[in-house]
């Protein structure tokens, strides 16, 4: 039984170094050329032998054998422009607020004859300028102080009213410093537990 270990471990050893014998020389270059076991063309061939004859492995089911460069069924190299390629088309989909928006720009270019840049430049300045209109202005040489008392009062009247949620937020904080005083008490009394 002792002999057939021996054999064994014999046999591992030498195969062992084999390969490691095998894996320290460098790969083949090889040429290119027909194999001359299953004369399929191969672009690298070792002693004659494709891989796969070499290596006495079976192809692949999905295998195809590679098609030489100066073959009449190889795929010819797209030709290279020295313009950019277009863009290719993109399906987008714009909001009807951005559709009615280009739309308004597009009737006022062909309406007054200019272009969509000035079109839209002058649709910008119409509603840059209409919030402007609304705003009550005052002539302070012509009006008295009671007046503009009264304009003052109701700017602010008009304004939201937003003194409940500054109380509820006055709340929170409170609330969360009670929380953290308790919490730093507590930890004081930890703190002096394992001294």
């Amino acid at each position: 039984m002792s002999d057939v270990v021996d054999f064994a471990a014999q046999i591992e050893a030498d195969r062992i170094a084999r390969g490691i014998a095998e894996a320290s020389q460098p790969m083949a270059v090889g040429v290119a050329g027909e194999c001359d076991e299953c004369e399929w063309w191969m672009p690298r061939l070792v002693g004659g032998l494709c891989p796969y004859c070499r290596d006495g492995r079976p192809r692949p089911a999905d295998w195809e054998p590679p098609v030489p460069p100066n073959s009449s069924s190889a795929p010819v190299a797209p030709a290279i422009s020295k313009e950019p390629a277009p863009m290719p088309a993109k399906s987008i989909q714009l909001p009807a607020a951005a559709q009615n928006a280009i739309r308004k720009v597009e009737e006022l270019a062909q309406s007054k004859g200019i272009s969509i840049g000035q079109a839209a430049a002058e649709l910008i300045d119409r509603e840059i300028a209409l919030p402007a209109s609304n705003v009550v202005t005052v002539d302070l040489c012509t009006i008295g102080v009671p007046a503009l008392l009264d304009h003052l009062r109701a700017a602010f009247d008009d304004r939201a009213d937003h003194s409940a949620e500054l109380v509820a937020l006055i709340e929170r904080a409170e609330a969360a410093e009670v929380r953290a005083t308790a919490a730093e008490e507590k930890l004081a009394q930890f703190k002096a537990l394992l001294a």
